[in-house]
């Protein structure tokens, strides 16, 4: 592009023109072309440089940033990040946008800053806008895209569900389930979620703290929300904190249930029934059981919690009745707008497949690392587990911890 201009406006004899780098012949003044995202180690070897140009920088790394943004030192020296969003989890987007420095200028250019924009495009935009708001909003307004075609969770379906309970006049009743997902990587933050029956009243993420650390964290924290029942993650690296947390809540009145995601779905012969077609009898030839639809826990009840905000979504936006005990409903003012914002960046990131028998099963933690870059979703994992409510402990137990398979 820089070459293009620079012929475009007659001033090539001003400039020497190489493979990877311009130099104005007056002022020495050099233009340097590097590529970050295969060699970012490359960048490290460089010193003097004024002002470093990020073009194109929606998929760079956490990692080709931890290296850059140290290499550019030089006194009064500037990074520039220019970026069309992409994926609301990728770092540059929470590192330049969601969570940014106090130091840097941000700007947003949309075509409402083009005084140039034509008509015929203007047309397109609004037709964009009538068919798909989602899309809309990411191709003309600049937001990140919030959910794949795989995704099982729409980000409508979370504005809505968004303090659902005080628009439809419902109060958060029942038990208090409280869930932590100690995360399968150790640098992985650390998930907690509580919800109130129907009320989702806290999510919360622990830093800067090992495994050990972060289900001590969970447990006070579930504590102090009075919980009932207690669930954490028990595949990876949870299986190793049951006597941990069993002590955490000895004298107690609190289930503990180590919950598998892996394993086989819970009452797997039982029919299934989606929110989506609430009102289809499920009977006769028309049955499919829990075991006929899902692989295992995880994406039961993932599907579980997408059923509800579903439901919730149509008695909100459409005025159709739902049981309140089988909708979801997010206490912003309890939760806080930035954590409530992160937890629906999860969301709608998780994406489902279907495994050789044709069962839905989700993509993994790791997938979803390795194939779409995006840190491991502990906050949204905290929350499904959350859909379950295990039976109640009897009177005369103080803590109930089921067997290893946690059902």
């Amino acid at each position: 592009m820089l070459e293009d201009t620079i012929e475009r406006e007659g001033y090539a004899a001003e400039f020497e023109i190489q493979r990877s780098m311009i130099r104005h012949l007056g002022t020495n003044a050099e233009f340097m072309f590097y590529g970050i995202k295969n060699n970012p180690t490359k960048i490290k070897s460089l010193e003097g440089i004024d002002i470093c140009w990020v073009e194109e920088a929606e998929a760079v790394t956490k990692e080709s940033w931890d290296i850059l943004i140290p290499t550019i030192r030089k006194p009064h020296s500037e990074i520039w990040v220019s970026f069309n969003p992409k994926n609301i989890l990728d770092d540059t987007y929470q590192r330049f946008v969601v969570d940014h420095p106090d130091d840097i200028c941000l700007l947003t250019v949309n075509y409402t800053d083009n005084p140039h924009f034509p008509e015929v495009l203007r047309l397109e935009m609004e037709e964009c806008k009538r068919r798909n708001p989602t899309l809309y909003r990411h191709i003309w307004l600049g937001e990140p895209v919030s959910a794949s075609d795989m995704a099982i969770i729409s980000r409508e379906w979370l504005e809505a569900a968004t303090d659902a309970h005080k628009r439809l006049g419902w109060k958060a009743r029942g038990a208090v389930i409280a869930a932590h997902d100690p995360s399968d990587t150790g640098p992985d933050a650390k998930g907690y979620a509580m919800r109130h029956g129907s009320v989702v009243k806290r999510i919360a993420e622990g830093t800067l703290m090992d495994v050990n650390e972060g289900a001590d964290w969970a447990a006070d924290l579930a504590v102090g929300d009075n919980a009932d029942h207690f669930l954490f993650d028990g595949d990876g690296l949870g299986a190793g904190l049951r006597r941990q947390i069993t002590d955490s809540f000895s004298g107690k009145k609190v289930t503990v249930t180590m919950f598998k995601g892996s394993e086989s779905p819970f009452d797997e012969d039982a029919p299934y029934q989606a929110g989506a077609w609430a009102d289809e009898v499920v009977q006769g030839d028309n049955i499919r059981t829990i075991g006929d639809v899902f692989r295992n826990k995880r994406a039961q009840f993932y599907y579980t919690l997408a059923d509800r905000l579903y439901l919730t979504y149509r008695a909100v936006e459409h005025g159709e009745y739902a049981d309140p005990d089988e909708m979801l409903s997010f206490d912003k003012e309890a939760i806080g707008e930035k954590m409530l914002e992160k937890l629906f960046a999860e969301l709608t990131q998780i994406q489902r497949k279907f495994n050789g028998n044709g069962k839905l099963e989700l993509m993994t933690k790791v997938d979803m690392k390795q194939k779409l870059g995006i840190p491991s979703p502990n906050l949204a994992d905290a929350l499904m587990m959350c859909m379950h409510c295990p039976a109640l402990a009897s009177e005369e137990t103080d803590i109930y911890v089921p067997s290893s398979s946690g059902w």
